[in-house]
């Protein structure tokens, strides 16, 4: 993996923490009612998980791409790259286009680190969570992490089905415009 990479990566991330808290806090500034979700078919239809569901299936796939895949990492430099860009255009997406949650709205009482870190309510432009899960799919070339993850995102209510599907195209499109140069 080139050495670049792993900046630019920590780059996106941070760029990420910073466009989800100022969206966070705009979105509170200037909605009528922040915490209203949006319709969303899948979450009509479909019966809701535990919110925490899909933050337990991401540790458990990271720990299974650390720990568990005993065979090489497939075209990890290319997946990296391409999260690490994902990430940097998410920052710009999530900044211009606050949506309303379909989060309930947080306690403060009960805010966790890693919720402060990880977790904004209305940064729905596309989902950095599935971002990951693709990720960690492709590395690992295990389908099923690209696939069950978001699901579980569309079925806690932590996204909206658009979202995911837009970070799945995203990615994408990125992954193969990156393979094509």
């Amino acid at each position: 993996m080139s050495f670049i990479v792993l900046p630019v990566l920590g780059l996106g991330l941070l760029m990420n923490m910073v466009a989800s808290h100022g969206v966070h806090y705009y979105a509170l500034l200037t909605m009528e009612d922040p915490f209203m979700p949006l319709p969303d078919i899948i979450h009509s239809l479909a019966p809701k998980v535990n919110t925490y569901v899909p933050e337990y299936f991401l540790w458990i796939s990271i720990i299974y791409a650390l720990f568990g895949y005993r065979d090489q990492y497939v075209d990890l430099d290319e997946n990296t790259w391409t999260l690490a860009k994902c990430l940097i255009v998410r920052s710009f997406t999530v900044f211009l286009t606050p949506m309303p949650t379909c989060m309930p709205e947080p306690k403060k009482n009960h805010e966790t680190y890693y919720g402060y870190f990880f977790h904004s309510t209305h940064d729905l432009m596309f989902s950095g969570h599935t971002l990951c899960f693709i990720f960690l799919g492709n590395i690992t070339n295990t389908s099923t992490i690209s696939y069950i993850g978001p699901s579980l995102l569309v079925l806690s209510h932590q996204h909206y089905t658009i979202d995911v599907i837009v970070a799945g195209l995203v990615y994408s499109y990125l992954l193969t415009n990156q393979s094509q140069n």
